[in-house]
């Protein structure tokens, strides 16, 4: 009896460790795709970074001539409005509105557009981060260049 027993007992042994050899191989396979994921993860995050850099060094250089312009704007309409301005301070006025030429704000979003098209926003697991990123590149940044589109259509329709 203990003959007949025993092919059973190795049978079970044998698909014991078959199941745990493939259940191994899963769960290898499963870890090295959430490695990948995550390797993949820092590199969008670093493209990214990269694009936000660009746009940082594209909005810079708007930034100041564009208060100097509105506060000039700002004066000569204050001065259409009371006692007229001297010709050197309204010469001087015009003349800094003319030194700096307009830039055009364009922000870069390479990586944004690829990762939506792919659907490779969800590799980013911080939900807060993927919002945010979400939020600006379909918010806040149709905002900066229609902001930057009216800025630059004003002062071609004032001048």
């Amino acid at each position: 009896m203990t003959k007949e027993r025993l092919p059973y007992k190795r049978l079970g042994l044998e698909l014991l460790v078959i199941f745990l050899g493939v259940s191994a191989g899963f769960l290898g396979d499963d870890y090295r795709d959430y490695l990948n994921e995550r390797r993949q993860e820092r590199e969008l995050i670093r493209q990214l970074r990269n694009d936000l850099q660009l746009d940082a060094d594209d909005i810079l250089p708007i930034v100041r001539p564009s208060r100097l312009r509105a506060e000039v704007m700002i004066w000569l309409n204050n001065r259409a409005h009371g006692p007229r301005p001297t010709e050197d301070s309204l010469t001087s006025a015009i003349d800094t509105l003319g030194r700096d030429v307009y830039f055009t704000y364009e922000a870069s979003a390479h990586t944004y557009s690829t990762l939506r098209a792919s659907g490779g926003l969800s590799l980013i697991r911080d939900a807060s981060l993927r919002d945010t990123i979400i939020y600006y590149y379909e918010d806040r940044v149709p905002v900066l260049e229609e902001f930057n589109n009216d800025a630059e259509a004003f002062e071609l329709a004032w001048w």
